[in-house]
């Protein structure tokens, strides 16, 4: 099996694109949020670097871990005919176009109701 499918079948795709995308609707909340309360431009710089710095946890925590019935255990304690992740990924995918129906609500409330910046 190559690195490519190995990396398929365990889902770390999916995982990572949950969490940029994750990440992204994070910061864009924030922006607004933070803005209100006027927060120093520093809160949001630590915030991305966090946030930054998280993924690669998240991928490798994906390559390593899988999620069971039984709650999470090491990938290669998991015999590969019970293994589950066909149905994990399809969970990740509802879960990432749950994320991204979010996010299209957002720019859609942005566009219509947030207030511009200069016009306060």
């Amino acid at each position: 099996m190559s690195l490519f499918e190995e990396l398929k079948r365990r889902n770390v795709f999916r995982v990572g694109i949950a969490y940029v995308v994750t990440s992204w609707l994070v910061m864009q909340v924030l922006e607004i949020v933070l803005e209100s309360f006027g927060s120093p431009a520093w809160v949001m710089k630590t915030v991305l670097v966090i946030l930054a710095a998280g993924l690669p946890f998240a991928l490798i925590f994906a390559w390593a871990f899988e999620l069971t019935p039984e709650g999470l255990k090491k990938e290669k304690d998991v015999d590969r005919t019970q293994s589950i992740t066909n149905q994990t990924g399809r969970k990740l995918d509802y879960a990432i176009i749950a994320i991204l129906a979010v996010a299209l609500a957002y720019f859609i409330w942005e566009s219509r109701y947030a207030p511009t910046k200069g016009s306060e």
